[in-house]
């Protein structure tokens, strides 16, 4: 497998992350770079979340870039079919599309230190480029759980990340181990055709209703005709998320208003006091992540509908059996059961100076400074990494790390240095101010999350508001990092 010369840049992962850098890179004049994609398309998580009812909770005039606006969205909040395609439209539309290799899954990045180049082993070939960027996300890689049992089912079972689209649903005894984002879309999509729905929770997360509804072809012609007026709509949806940054503090009376606000939609939703006791959770909200559902009480409340939360003991040929020994018929088994979402870009192998591996730097929990870079490995930038997921939408926030990293590509392209790595100082002061501000956080309550690690390091959520990491990213530091010389006669960097 011969290696080609080095490119400016490969990226991993071809969905809203990889695609935005991908652009950014494009119109900066910058052309030798990849974008590598496992999967046979483009999207990534709206690629692989093909589930009924899959769709998207933050409005679909905010979920999109800044500079694609779509104005012919078919809802307030976009189906996933629909998000794909429109990813599919913005990697041909900004000239992505060449630089995307599907099918390609990256098995390993090793960085050649006497050279300043990544050298980054695929399943069927090895590039090389002078810098590398992780853009997988933290909700890429599906988790199982680990059921007596689950390997003598003779059903249909898999994870709705995965979902088999040919699995006996229609008049079936199904399934549904989990209560979270994915169940609840799940749920009352597929209620009305099933003979029985058994859902099995762990434990339960705060509602709230979703305000949506179809846009209406009137308003699709108005937003098309006066751009401004989806501008305007996009520009108070995001600060009416912002000022959401109050509730999700501890003691704040946000918080308290809002908890009222969640246990009241609970009390005029659900009739039956057993039922809604089993729903109520009892942690404050936002220490899970609140989702937002208008069909998932009334699903509950179906006659053929039931929510079993004693817990899974094992599973046997064609059934699940809970811990008081009651046993539920199941022709299909669905595990709505999250992701592996504290362990990033695993399992990828990032390997860095001097033989560092950043699985094994992560060990006790993922750090980088503002979710993009690590001391150790340099020109190696993340996009979406650890302490990055918002209150807001993350589309705001991919961009403001397009931005960032697409600056220090440029620095390598036009030869102001050779490589950058973070000052471990500087990662350092950060880490701790980080996880001081996560104090403050109603994600540090009790509750288990997709947040935190089992030590109960908050890894996923970013204890900052946007806007704050949208002004701290806007440009590089150059100061932050010990800057390596380009070639001879080549201009250094400052600093």
């Amino acid at each position: 497998m011969a290696v080609q010369q080095p490119l400016d840049a490969i990226i991993v992962g071809a969905g809203f992350s990889g695609i935005c850098l991908g652009v950014r890179l494009v119109r900066a004049g910058i052309q030798s770079f990849v974008i590598l994609e496992k999967n046979a398309g483009v999207g990534g998580c709206w690629h692989d979340n093909d589930y009924p009812g899959a769709a998207c909770d933050v409005p679909s005039l905010l979920y999109s870039y800044s500079f694609a606006p779509k104005h012919d969205w078919s809802r307030v909040f976009s189906p996933r079919e629909e998000i794909r395609r429109y990813l599919e439209d913005c990697a041909d539309r900004f000239g992505v599309r060449p630089h995307v290799r599907l099918n390609t899954e990256v098995i390993s990045a090793t960085y050649q230190a006497e050279r300043s180049v990544w050298r980054v082993q695929t399943g069927t070939d090895v590039l090389e480029a002078r810098v590398f960027v992780s853009a997988v996300g933290q909700l890429s890689r599906p988790k199982l759980p680990d059921i007596p049992g689950l390997a003598a089912f003779t059903g249909r079972a898999f994870h709705s990340a995965r979902f088999e689209k040919d699995a006996p649903i229609a008049g079936a005894d199904v399934a549904l181990v989990g209560s979270g984002a994915s169940a609840i879309q799940i749920a009352p999509a597929i209620a009305s055709r099933v003979k029985s729905l058994t859902i099995f929770q762990r434990s339960p997360t705060w509602i709230v209703p979703k305000a949506d509804r179809p846009f209406e072809a009137n308003e699709k012609r108005w937003f098309a005709r006066l751009p401004l007026i989806p501008k305007y709509i996009r520009y108070r949806t995001y600060w009416t998320f912002e000022k959401t940054y109050a509730r999700i503090q501890l003691g704040t009376p946000e918080a308290a208003e809002f908890r009222a606000q969640c246990d009241a939609f609970i009390d005029a939703s659900v009739a039956d006091p057993v039922l809604r006791e089993k729903v109520r959770p009892d942690h404050a909200p936002s220490c899970k992540r609140v989702l937002k559902s208008n069909d998932w009480f009334p699903t509950l409340q179906h006659p053929n509908v039931r929510l079993e939360t004693g817990g899974i003991e094992r599973i046997t040929e064609r059934a699940i059996v809970t811990r008081d020994g009651v046993s539920y018929p199941a022709d299909t088994i669905v595990f709505a059961t999250g992701f592996e979402s504290t362990r990033f870009i695993q399992p990828m192998a990032v390997i860095g100076l001097a033989g560092e591996r950043l699985d094994q730097k992560w060990a006790d929990g993922a750090s980088a400074y503002w979710g993009i870079a690590v001391p150790g490995f340099p020109n190696f930038f993340m996009m979406y990494g650890p302490n990055t997921n918002a209150h807001n939408s993350i589309i705001f926030l991919i961009e403001a790390q397009a931005r960032y990293i697409a600056a220090m590509i440029r620095h390598v392209h036009g030869g102001r240095f050779a490589a950058a790595d973070l000052k471990p100082d500087v990662m350092a002061k950060f880490d701790v101010q980080t996880q001081q501000r996560t104090k403050r956080f109603v994600w540090a309550d009790h509750c288990g999350s997709w947040y935190k690690t089992a030590s109960g390091r908050i890894t996923n959520n970013l204890p900052y508001s946007t806007f704050t990491y949208f002004r701290r990213t806007w440009r590089p530091d150059l100061a932050d990092f010990e800057i390596k010389r380009a070639t001879a006669g080549v201009q250094e960097a400052a600093a």
